[in-house]
């Protein structure tokens, strides 16, 4: 398929994600960096060092002419409080698409999460993206997350002539800092005795070939996402060789709010309902719509961890 060159911004280009699109993409197209943590800024791209919420950031859209935005700079940091959080993915968020229709941005691409379904004893096997956003309930800390899928979606009936497209990835897997790579990276991660949830994994290089087929294909609406990786949380410790500790659910939460309070760890307590409950997503209706194939199988995904 021939794509026609887009200038393309890319928030939080100098994160892990951003900088790999990046440097994916820019070979057929024109990379746009905005990243508040733009310090070091690198030379290869355009890059502009604001925060989504600043006045100043109509500067970047007046300059250049942007076709597609795609959306990566969400603060994941749960130690902020909820109203930095509110502010930045939600507010920051709305900004976002304010500017983009204002200036006639064609598309935009937000990486939401598989989370804002929240794992609950009474999920079906796999959740299809008509399903009710109930991620927050007893986790507040990701109370934005969910509004800020909201609040994107609301711009479906708001901007219909930009295509809008909510990605809701399972857990990934890569060179991150995020709660399931290190996670299964610990020698002896804790487990909830009487527990053992299905769980779905997807490679960062799987999930950056998934935008890179929202921005080649005339598609908008929200899309799951996952890889073929289906497997209980037992086997797969079993398969990375880990050695768990199975704790009564009572003690783990007991400990983990503990040891959070002092920062000895960086998992929240109501992270716990992840080990508990299964949380995966029907992608069906993504591999339709742009036959997305991953190339990250189980035994991959192991060796990579491993």
């Amino acid at each position: 398929m021939i794509v026609a060159k887009k200038n393309i911004l890319i928030t939080g280009i100098l994160g892990n994600l951003g900088s790999k699109l990046a440097e994916r993409i820019s070979s057929s197209h024109s990379i746009i960096g905005l990243d508040r943590r733009a310090t070091k800024i690198d030379n290869k791209y355009l890059t502009y060092s604001f925060d989504i919420r600043q006045k100043r950031v109509e500067k970047l859209f007046s300059e250049n002419k942007i076709d597609t935005i795609i959306h990566l700079n969400i603060m994941h940091d749960l130690r902020k409080t909820q109203e930095e959080h509110y502010s930045f993915n939600v507010m920051g968020t709305d900004k976002l698409l304010k500017l983009a229709k204002k200036h006639g941005v064609k598309k935009f691409i937000l990486l939401s999460s598989a989370n804002v379904y929240g794992p609950r004893s009474e999920n079906p096997q796999f959740i299809n993206e008509d399903h009710p956003l109930l991620g927050a309930s007893g986790f507040d800390a990701i109370d934005d997350l969910v509004e800020m899928d909201m609040t994107t979606s609301n711009y479906f009936w708001k901007a219909p002539e930009m295509d809008i497209v909510i990605l809701r990835p399972c857990h990934i897997i890569g060179n991150l800092k995020n709660a399931p790579t290190r996670y299964l990276k610990l020698k002896s991660p804790i487990t909830l005795l009487g527990f053992n949830p299905m769980i779905q994994v997807i490679h960062e290089e799987d999930l950056l070939s998934a935008i890179e087929l929202c921005i080649e294909n005339q598609i908008k609406g929200i899309f799951n996402i996952s890889s073929e990786v289906t497997i209980s949380l037992k086997n797969l410790l079993k398969k990375l060789k880990r050695s768990p500790v199975p704790l009564p659910e009572f003690f783990a939460k007991s400990l983990l709010k503990k040891l959070w309070a002092i920062h000895y760890t960086n998992y929240p307590p109501p992270e716990l309902s992840h080990l508990k409950y299964t949380c995966m997503v029907d992608s069906s209706n993504f591999k339709k719509s742009t036959n997305f194939k991953p190339d990250f199988h189980l035994q991959q995904i192991v060796d990579f961890l491993k």
